[in-house]
């Protein structure tokens, strides 16, 4: 009975100390960097998720494009759709680290893992950032 106790009373202290050693992680065979939007996909413990064509459609860059029916190949088009991205991007991370998220990628990504990586939907909160 004595030893029980010891033991979980040392988890209970224990755990604040070393609950990093048990963070999640993508191992190397899924890893795919280009659905990695925030964060260290080898060491996370709060993670989630966003659909990245819902969040660059909604940027005024996108909006300009289909307005103005910008023609995909031209300058103006590659440049337009880069800062489309990079505000896209810049929203996810103000988003990271206002909620307390160290991961965010893709929703389709993440579901599509073994094992599945649970993850919260944060498309609508970027959004609203980016408005």
């Amino acid at each position: 009975m004595v030893i029980r106790v010891f033991s979980v009373a040392f988890l209970l202290v224990a755990v604040p100390f070393f609950g990093a050693a048990w963070a999640k992680s993508i191992d190397d065979k899924q890893l795919d960097p280009k659905q990695i939007f925030f964060g260290d996909p080898k060491a996370f413990d709060s993670p989630a998720a966003v659909d990245i064509q819902t969040i660059i459609e909604t940027t005024p860059e996108y909006q300009e494009i289909k307005r103005d029916k910008i023609k995909r190949g031209t300058a103006k088009y590659w440049i337009l759709l880069s800062k489309t991205t990079d505000r896209a991007i810049e929203a996810i991370a103000d988003v990271a680290k206002d909620e307390g998220y160290d991961l965010i990628a893709a929703r389709d990504y993440l579901k599509d893992l073994k094992p599945k990586v649970a993850a919260e939907d944060v498309t609508k909160t970027v959004v609203k950032k980016i408005k």
